[in-house]
């Protein structure tokens, strides 16, 4: 007989906690620029980082994350071990937590730039 796991609470939520974790982790070690008057060429386009190239690395992370989120939250959906409502709440929220978040990572690079 096959034994069913439990339902989690956060069950939904592993990717966005996970990677969520891991940008605000890099980005603490980064220390970027936050202020635009401590913009190295604040006139110019500088970076927010001591290394330009995390630019491009932030947004390649945050679609990583995004699109982990986004496929647990479809094999959460296709699992059928829990309501369309409780789904949907979860996707809403999560989905809304992601952008907001995505957006505030994704504004420091508008800082120096």
């Amino acid at each position: 007989m096959v034994e069913r796991r439990r339902l989690s609470v956060v069950d939904g939520f592993w990717a966005f906690i996970v990677g969520g974790i891991a940008i605000a982790s890099t980005l603490r070690v980064l220390d970027p620029v936050t202020r635009q008057q401590d913009c190295p060429n604040s006139t110019g386009n500088a970076s927010a980082f001591d290394n330009p190239d995390w630019d491009g690395y932030l947004v390649l992370a945050v679609i990583v994350w995004f699109s982990a989120v986004f496929l647990e939250l479809g094999l959460l959906a296709t699992s059928g071990r829990r309501r369309a409502v409780d789904i949907a709440l979860r996707a809403t929220c999560v989905l809304t937590m992601t952008v907001l978040i995505s957006c505030q990572c994704l504004g420091l690079l508008l800082v120096c730039h």
